[in-house]
């Protein structure tokens, strides 16, 4: 089984099942009940290039839950509230784009870009970030969510990208935030039509 659609069946954790589909390679896990994703969620599925837990009421993801996953391109978690570390993406190289908005990330590690040189997209709107992460070497990023800084390392970051990104100003309790919203649900789509499921 190459893709696993569960979304939308009020699920309230990531079934055990899943682990026996060792070709699993796109699992949607979208509008369920799910809170918590456990260590041992996604282990072995080598083949694993996008999870997608949008919609869910997640708290927090164990910090392994997405370890040793080598073929990993996608993953979207939207509002994990209490996720505070960036979970172990160590093994995911092939990572092109990282959605963890809304949640309390209050650091990104400094050779984040080191380890994901394939990075298009990158949405840490709304998380409790202090300091810019160092992107300097994510020569590939296309789309940054970070509207929660407003430095002036941020600003030389921007100015210091000519071409590459474009940055959008809305204040920060904008109406027009939901078309940030729509703007990444769009590019997050493109970026799968371009870089489909290999």
């Amino acid at each position: 089984m190459d893709t696993l659609d569960l979304s939308e069946n009020l699920l309230s954790s990531v079934p055990a099942a899943i682990l026996s589909c060792s070709q699993l390679r796109l699992l949607l896990l979208a509008e369920n009940v799910i809170t918590y994703v456990q260590e041992r969620a996604f282990q072995g599925l080598q083949f694993l290039q996008w999870v997608d837990l949008r919609g869910n009421p997640l708290l927090t993801v164990h910090h392994r839950a997405f370890s040793n996953l080598p073929s990993l391109n996608k993953l979207i978690l939207k509002e994990t509230r209490d996720l505070s570390t960036l979970p172990d993406l160590l093994a995911s190289v092939r990572l092109e784009v990282l959605g963890i908005d809304r949640a309390s990330l209050a650091s990104v590690p400094h050779d984040f870009c080191l380890r994901h040189p394939r990075l298009r997209s990158l949405n840490l709107h709304l998380n409790a970030l202090q300091v810019l992460p160092d992107l300097s070497k994510c020569n590939q990023l296309k789309l940054l969510g970070m509207s929660t800084l407003d430095t002036e390392r941020t600003k030389k970051w921007f100015s210091n990208q000519e071409g590459r990104l474009q940055q959008i100003k809305w204040p920060p309790q904008s109406p027009n935030l939901h078309s940030t919203e729509n703007l990444w649900d769009a590019f997050e789509k493109n970026l799968h039509v371009s870089s489909p499921l290999q």
